[in-house]
């Protein structure tokens, strides 16, 4: 069995899970979970960009 690096930070023993942005990628454990977790936060930062503004009382 050929051994998989991780496409983020080069580690051995990666697998093939599904990348945050669509597709597959090799990852590790570590990096697999920062994928995830950036995902969610570039997900609320769009939520909050698009978030109308509520004026201030003048």
């Amino acid at each position: 069995m050929a051994n998989i690096g991780c496409e983020i930070c080069g580690a051995d023993n990666a697998c093939t899970v599904p990348a945050p942005s669509g597709g597959t990628m090799d990852a590790c454990q570590p990096c697999e979970a920062d994928e995830i977790r950036q995902a969610e936060i570039d997900t609320n930062w769009e939520r909050m960009l698009n978030t109308p503004l509520i004026p201030l009382p003048a």
